[in-house]
This record gives C-alpha cells, sequence and structure tokens, in this order.
C-alpha cells in the first residue's frame, strides 16, 4: 500500500523468475523516494523527469 505499481503491464519475457506480481519493479531505473523512517513515500516509473518529484521532496525535507 506504500509503495503502489508505476504500471500495470510488463514485457513478461524479460523477466526469469516466478510468481510475477504487478508490484515487482519491473526496471532497474525505477526511483523510491524514502522518508526519515526508511518507508517509501513514493515510488516512480524509469521514464519519469525527476524533476516532478520536487514538490515530494521539499514536502519530506520539511518533516526532518
Amino acid at each position: 500500500s506504500h509503495c503502489p505499481p508505476t504500471t500495470t503491464t510488463f514485457n513478461h519475457k524479460l523477466l526469469f523468475y516466478s510468481p510475477i506480481k504487478a508490484g515487482d519493479v519491473s526496471w532497474n531505473w525505477e526511483t523510491f523516494l524514502v522518508g526519515k523512517h526508511g518507508r517509501v513515500i513514493k515510488r516512480a516509473g524509469p521514464t519519469i523527469d525527476p524533476a516532478s518529484l520536487a514538490v515530494d521532496i521539499e514536502t519530506e525535507l520539511t518533516r526532518v
């Protein structure tokens, strides 16, 4: 619930383990914003513009 998948579909032919679940990290360039207590605040797919996370990062920095 804290780390929802970034997409509901992916190329299953690229994965070599089982069972494959929608919440699995599907690419090594996924980005995770982690809060001060080590919990994932936000998860973003590999094509996201990092600048779009600026508001979320600033919000978390005010909580430190």
